[in-house]
């Protein structure tokens, strides 16, 4: 098994894109561009719309976890855990 990195939700995308990932984690408090935007980048791509994307953030709130899941993520895991 391999990791990447990414320091935020541009970069993700573009080392998913590279590497073909086969599951995302991603925080929603990112710099340059957000979990949200991310997952919904990424549901739009072509080569990563079906990867898993797993959201793990310390949003504790309902709408974040609303909002994640319309966003394209398709699970959401509450940090720490």
């Amino acid at each position: 098994m391999k990791v990447f990195l990414a320091e935020d939700g541009w970069q993700g995308e573009t080392v998913a894109e590279t590497v073909e990932p086969d599951l995302i984690l991603c925080d929603i408090d990112m710099p340059v561009k957000d979990g949200f935007e991310t997952c919904k980048s990424i549901r739009n791509n072509e080569k990563l719309k079906d990867v898993p994307i797993v959201v793990l953030t310390g949003q504790k709130s309902r709408e974040s976890f609303t909002k994640a899941i319309a966003s394209g993520a398709d699970d959401y895991i509450l940090k720490p855990f």
